[in-house]
């Protein structure tokens, strides 16, 4: 027994004595107009009940192939990159009937305003700063994206479209991805060990607190594992505008994912993410009375890298 603690005490000793490492996105490493491509697919799940229909579940599920190119180093130490939206294929169903996307193959009796986008993105790329910290400080592009699709629309759908879109600015979306890369710890950390950090999600006035862990370091990749709470206000719900109707979001939720880092740049190979979301959502339109419908979300993620 008494080889026993003397065992287990080594094995802890070997465990504390174990080097702390810095995870951070070695930008210094990549090449300029050095081009990642990844491949993101998303399934989502959404149930929501309504007085009139009961139960309603869809699913969707969406891949998009993406493109990023780093521009330029400046002297502060963020980097300047461009992102483009190579393709984008989408499955669901409307109606009880099957409906596809695909913006590479699009089809006569595709929505109109989904294809106007798609043709906008074929002429547009979006631009960013990303700090050394890993955080998106300024974003540019989806404005100039707006207008070209506005500008493609038939003029009775430009009104609800431009009232619409006035939500999702470069500014708003720069606030929205700032986090989305910003997972590095600020501190050099051991494997095992855990740190924090809470991003606010604004469409949902909700904020989602995640907890990190290095749960593995080999030779070609480090793998940090995440769990996360998000916990929106009950007294001031999220609100997305479409047109004249408001829907307004009152949701909590939980996620668990893993975040896989290549060793020679820290940049992200491979990103995978299970959300779990529930709540209420409230309909408002004028001149009618306010809908309440209990909804749950599931949202499955995998980014790949594939360059």
């Amino acid at each position: 027994m008494t080889k026993f603690f003397y065992c287990l005490l080594l094995v802890v000793g070997c465990i504390s004595c174990a080097p702390s490492k810095t995870l951070r996105l070695e930008t210094e490493k990549i090449p300029i107009d050095r081009t990642f491509l990844f491949r993101q697919t998303t399934v989502t799940e959404t149930e929501m009940y309504t007085p009139s229909d009961g139960p309603n579940i869809s699913t969707q599920t969406t891949i998009q192939d993406l493109s990023y190119l780093l521009l330029r180093r400046n002297s502060d130490g963020s980097t300047y990159w461009e992102s483009r939206l190579l393709r984008y294929q989408e499955d669901k169903t409307e109606n009880e009937l099957p409906v596809h996307f695909d913006s590479a193959n699009p089809s006569p009796d595709d929505n109109e305003v989904k294809k106007a986008i798609f043709a906008a993105l074929d002429s547009v790329a979006f631009r960013f700063i990303l700090s050394k910290e890993g955080e998106i400080t300024q974003f540019e592009g989806l404005e100039e994206i707006w207008a070209n699709v506005s500008a493609a629309l038939p003029p009775t759908a430009r009104p609800i479209f431009k009232s619409t879109m006035q939500q999702f600015t470069d500014g708003t979306f720069s606030e929205i991805a700032r986090n989305m890369w910003a997972f590095y710890p600020k501190k050099p950390i051991k494997k095992g060990k855990t740190w924090e950090k809470t991003a606010h999600l604004k469409m949902f006035n909700a904020d989602k607190k995640s907890t990190y862990k290095l749960v593995k370091d080999t030779p070609d990749f480090d793998e940090i594992s995440i769990e996360s709470i998000t916990t929106g206000d009950p007294n001031k719900p999220g609100s997305l505008k479409l047109g004249p109707a408001e829907i307004l979001y009152y949701l909590n939720g939980t996620s668990n994912g893993s975040i896989r880092l290549d060793k020679k740049m820290g940049f992200p190979s491979k990103i995978y993410s299970e959300d779990y979301y529930t709540g209420k959502m409230e309909v408002k339109v004028p001149t009618l009375a306010a809908t309440k419908m209990p909804l749950t979300m599931r949202i499955k993620m995998t980014l790949v890298r594939v360059d």
